[in-house]
């Protein structure tokens, strides 16, 4: 299996994986502390993947930046929820999304231009100072809702379980599912045929944890009983499968 394709897979993984992580770690310990939180590490990652001095340590820095970016995708979005009245919420949650396209379509630019007249390490020193200016601001103008909270009790409702099984079934079902049928990599082959195996039996047990085991746990399956509810994750995934599915094979 090419390791190119590997690297790209996780990388796309990873702020999706995190989202739910970071909601829950929020809803803990305040949302100011675990956004500011996330900031910083994606700041302190885009700067070390500046400073990388070979592939696999800007493949580990790109994938710590992109589970801070996950984090930081959901969190200002609830953020905005628990700071804006229900009549403003949908104005802020548009300027936020007209943002996240307008930075799609600005960014590639950006990155290019320094790649072709510069570095392509320039793009990374410039994104760390804007957000550590990003974490000042966050830190003096958000109101803060931290709980309080008994540390033992608080860390023993984290579904690290959960966490775990989710994200070993995303990770093996989705890199067979993406690497399959390329050259070296046959839909039979016994890796990607193990990968999926496992993966289903990963998916299988988080299943059983939020249903069974967690206290608190990640993806409360009761919330598919709401049939509003039900009906926005169904959306949520076939934009995402339309949107992926446009990111990856335009650019190919």
């Amino acid at each position: 299996m090419d390791q190119r394709y590997c690297g790209k897979t996780l990388l796309t993984l990873l702020p999706h994986l995190s989202q739910v992580l970071y909601g829950r770690l929020s809803d803990l310990f305040g949302r100011k502390n675990i956004l500011v939180s996330a900031l910083l590490l994606l700041s302190l990652s885009d700067l070390a993947c500046g400073l990388s001095v070979n592939p696999t340590m800007l493949y580990i820095f790109r994938g710590l930046a992109g589970v801070a970016n996950g984090g930081i995708t959901s969190l200002t979005m609830m953020i905005v929820s628990d700071v804006v009245t229900l009549q403003d919420r949908g104005k802020y949650q548009g300027i936020l999304g007209s943002m996240v396209g307008l930075g799609n379509a600005i960014g590639p630019l950006i990155a290019s231009a320094f790649a072709i007249h510069a570095t392509w390490r320039g793009l990374f020193y410039l994104l760390a100072p804007l957000i550590m200016l990003v974490v000042g601001l966050s830190w003096t103008y958000l109101p803060s809702n931290m709980p309080q909270f008994d540390w033992k009790a608080t860390i023993g409702k984290i579904d690290f379980l959960g966490l775990f099984t989710g994200t070993a079934a995303v990770i093996l079902l989705l890199i067979p599912i993406s690497e399959g049928g390329h050259d070296g990599t046959p839909w039979n082959s016994a890796k990607v045929i193990a990968m999926l195996c496992v993966g289903g039996l990963c998916f299988i047990a988080f299943l059983l944890v939020e249903w069974k085991w967690a206290r608190l746990p990640i993806m409360p399956l009761s919330m598919f009983r709401i049939p509003s509810v039900a009906a926005m994750l169904a959306q949520s995934f076939f934009l995402g499968a339309s949107y992926y599915s446009y990111l990856y094979f335009l650019p190919l």
